[in-house]
């Protein structure tokens, strides 16, 4: 689950209508996680004739690198002008961040946020914001791929991977193999899987792994309050492969490898038919937004939307 080796999808990113800024505002721009979003009491100034629609959000961001400009504190707070409230799985989904310091002392104290966030970019293929590498000081840690006069997207260089030691090898290869879950399919049943982690994985990790976890076990949780079936089993494991059993002699075999997308789902069965797997294609988070739509189809119960 880490962010800077995956591929990233290009993802346009639209300018912010935030409070003014001052002339020599300086602009940072980092990568992390968004950990919650809150509703303000604040909005803009509007005139009196003038209906507001939208307000102050507060985003609570857990910063993993700074990219440009001053480094930043592991946690932060800032303020986004917008409409509505994000979805989780878009929130979960968010790992660019273009900021800028608030300098009314005032207006930190109003929003309870340091910074106006004025771009952000979702997790994909390649991360896309409006200006020049060499504006933003990304000149050194971004391989443009797309550039015309207004926008550019790139790839983040990522971290150096440590060598491969024979003390490291020996200790993969001695490392206890997981035993292959099994599921007797009795009855209506989902089954959530996540890729397991080794301990040097564990130990790097930034907190993305549990997130992601976490989101495979909230998707279950929405499609079981959709179903509403009291006979539905629901499962998670750590693996990336599984044996469904019907009796009283069918069997399948189930294999999660190959890239990321398709390590990361929820297997959808019943006794009388197939077995269905929705997968992650956009990270864990995306399971939110399709699985339940899927699970609802899969079980006869019409549609499930995202809650």
């Amino acid at each position: 689950m880490k962010l800077l080796p995956r591929l990233l999808a290009a993802a346009s990113l639209s300018a912010l209508c935030l409070a003014p800024a001052s002339t020599g505002a300086t602009t940072l721009v980092a990568a992390g996680h968004v950990t919650a979003m809150d509703a303000t009491e604040y909005g803009p100034d509007c005139a009196p004739n003038e209906a507001c629609l939208s307000w102050f959000w507060r985003f609570s961001i857990d910063i993993d690198q700074t990219l440009s400009g001053a480094k930043l504190p592991a946690k932060i707070r800032a303020a986004r002008l917008q409409p509505a409230k994000f979805t989780p799985a878009h929130l979960a989904a968010l790992r660019l961040f273009v900021l800028e310091p608030i300098e009314d002392v005032e207006q930190r104290r109003k929003l309870q946020a340091d910074y106006y966030l004025r771009q952000l970019s979702p997790e994909h293929r390649l991360y896309c914001l409006d200006g020049t590498p060499e504006r933003l000081g990304l000149n050194e840690q971004a391989f443009v791929a797309i550039q015309n006069q207004e926008q550019f997207c790139f790839q983040l260089q990522p971290k150096p991977t440590p060598p491969i030691t024979q003390a490291t090898a020996a200790a993969s290869a001695a490392a206890p193999a997981l035993k292959e879950p099994e599921f007797t399919i009795t009855g209506p049943t989902l089954i959530g899987f996540f890729p397991p982690s080794t301990e040097a994985e564990l130990a790097e990790d930034d907190g993305g792994i549990a997130e992601g976890q976490a989101h495979v076990r909230f998707a279950l949780e929405d499609i079981a309050a959709c179903l509403k079936l009291p006979e539905l089993a629901t499962h998670f494991e750590l693996t990336r492969s599984l044996v469904l059993r019907f009796p009283p002699k069918g069997v399948r075999r189930l294999q999660f490898r190959g890239n990321w997308q398709h390590q990361t789902g929820i297997v959808l069965a019943l006794p009388s038919k197939a077995p269905r797997v929705v997968y992650g294609l956009d990270g864990p988070g995306s399971l939110l937004e399709t699985a339940p739509a899927a699970a609802g189809r899969y079980f006869g119960k019409g549609s499930c939307p995202p809650r």
